[in-house]
């Protein structure tokens, strides 16, 4: 149970529903709620984790999980098993039905950025990020979501007017002869 008290002249929260302080309000009500699967049962829960890097595999429910090739399951409370596993592959992989991520080995991080990579980041005009750039990237990140971008090709409208003009010069220039009596009319104009 959580109590918060707030008092505005206007009868209002008093700010309490905008930034900073709204988070008061997403914190206590989490808080409240805690983990709404911690009474479920069949519950898996697995972290992420690199290529070669042992991960724990914990399992909530009413009895032991199967073993399989790879993973033995151990209790280690009342209706909570672990296991722990070692990727050698990375990517997504699955462990009673709950995905985690397997990234590279830890030692590849210390090579730092392809050359490569940043030449192609250039050439698309996009923009590299260090770790300690987060600011930065929810900046860009709120600018360049405002939606789906008309792609504008401006030789088509050069093209239609260019076409229109050409049109309206054959239609006088026709008209014209007619008029000067160069030429009959075959519509039946005068």
């Amino acid at each position: 149970m959580a109590t918060i008290t707030s008092y505005g002249g206007d009868g209002s929260l008093d700010g309490l529903l905008s930034r900073p302080d709204s988070l008061l309000l997403t914190k206590s009500t989490n808080y409240v709620i805690g983990d709404p699967e911690r009474k479920a049962g069949g519950v898996t829960d697995v972290s992420d984790t690199r290529v070669g890097s042992p991960v724990t595999v914990v399992y909530r429910g009413e009895a032991r999980p199967e073993a399989t090739e790879n993973l033995s399951f151990s209790a280690v409370g009342p209706g909570v098993y672990e296991a722990t596993i070692v990727p050698t592959e990375q990517g997504y992989q699955d462990v009673l039905d709950s995905a985690f991520a397997v990234n590279y080995p830890v030692e590849y991080g210390g090579f730092g950025t392809s050359p490569a990579l940043e030449a192609a980041v250039a050439d698309t005009g996009g923009r590299l990020y260090d770790e300690n750039d987060a600011a930065e990237i929810a900046t860009s990140a709120r600018d360049n979501a405002s939606g789906v971008k008309p792609v504008r090709d401006d030789w088509a409208r050069y093209l239609v007017l260019s076409a229109f003009l050409v049109y309206l010069g054959e239609v006088l220039l026709r008209r014209l002869q007619v008029y000067r009596g160069r030429t009959q009319s075959e519509g039946g104009l005068i």
